[in-house]
């Protein structure tokens, strides 16, 4: 399991290799969504 705190940012372990981070598991646990260009053009 990944885990993601506003301190340490660490990918799961999978036989002993650190995994990338998993941003659409990280979008369902937070409720949030993808950041889309309609997202992008209020911004800017």
């Amino acid at each position: 399991e990944q885990k993601i705190t506003p301190w340490e940012v660490e990918g799961a372990t999978i036989d002993g290799k650190t995994q990338a981070i998993d941003y659409d598991k990280l979008i369902e646990k937070f409720g949030t969504h993808h950041i889309d260009e309609e997202l992008l053009k209020r911004f800017e």
